[in-house]
């Protein structure tokens, strides 16, 4: 691990701390997180930050980074966290077959979800630019964001949560472009193809 990631790292660490949040970074491919499988998780009730570790030190680096941010999101108040602990927790439930959303409640779920993982994932950007991160090509980052945001609006069609993360699969990654969109709705046939071919 160079010295900028450790400097992050250490600092992003003492803060969560120093504000009361519990931190689990855990010798783990993979997370429980009340029965869907994730590679991290930041959660407010209770404070809990959740990072699976047992990965190669590149990969859990990012899921560090966008779990950080979505703290940074929950202590900063923004809209993007107000309205996703308004609407998007019903997601998971919704994914579990344990309610039914309407389709104006599940295109307002999914919407503040996706605003949600979209803001987070321009703060990792600028955490990297910041902490001046140069052994993440942060081109490709925004890659394997698009392809987690786009993996939120095949979910009104699929209702399942991936088996196998999409942003892990070059086919998938391939079919997508480099700056961040400015429709999330617009899914192109090629991803959605690949993501229901690979991914559960």
């Amino acid at each position: 691990m160079n010295d900028k990631i450790k400097k992050f790292i250490s600092e992003a660490l003492i803060e969560m701390i120093e504000n009361k949040v519990s931190i689990n970074l855990l010798r783990k491919n993979i997370i429980d997180m009340n029965g869907t499988y994730v590679n991290g998780f930041f959660d407010s009730k209770p404070l809990s930050f959740n990072c699976a570790m047992a990965k190669p030190q590149k990969e859990w680096t990012l899921i560090f980074l966008h779990e950080y941010n979505h703290y940074k999101q929950f202590k900063e108040n923004t809209k993007e966290w107000n309205d996703f602990t308004k609407f998007g927790y019903k997601l998971w439930d919704w994914l579990d077959n344990k309610i039914e959303l309407d389709s104006n409640e599940l295109k307002e779920t999914i919407s503040s979800t996706r605003n949600l993982e979209l803001d987070c994932e321009k703060r990792v950007v600028k955490t990297i630019e910041k902490y001046k991160l140069d052994c993440i090509d942060i081109k490709h980052y925004i890659k394997l964001s698009n392809v987690y945001i786009l993996f939120y609006s095949l979910l009104p069609i699929t209702r399942k949560w991936y088996s196998k993360a999409p942003y892990d699969i070059k086919s998938i990654v391939d079919t997508v472009t480099d700056s961040f969109l400015d429709n999330y709705d617009i899914v192109p046939k090629n991803f959605e193809l690949e993501v229901v071919k690979n991914c559960f």
